[in-house]
């Protein structure tokens, strides 16, 4: 016992019920935090899927546009077979 009388409550080197809630409410804190990012890292992978794929049709697209023959771009052979077809 200490001189006033009084013993002390910690005697077993186990924790008390506030320091667990504590523990518990940390943990919870950090838990809750790393699911906030994780899904703030998928949302932003997915958008970023979205617009490379939209980027990636629209530079198909473009070159497709450019590789394709345009009617005004014939060569002269084609061109006599095209005025003989059309009666000119």
């Amino acid at each position: 016992m200490k001189k006033g009388g009084a013993t002390s409550i910690r005697s077993g080197g186990a924790f008390t019920l506030i320091e667990v809630m504590v523990a518990v409410l940390i943990l919870g804190m950090v838990l809750a935090s790393l699911y906030g990012t994780w899904r703030i890292i998928l949302t932003s992978t997915e958008a970023a899927l979205r617009i490379t794929a939209r980027a990636q049709r629209a530079r198909m697209a473009t070159a497709t546009i450019e590789q394709a023959p345009f009617v005004g771009d014939v060569v002269p052979e084609q061109h006599q077979a095209l005025l003989l077809l059309w009666g000119k």
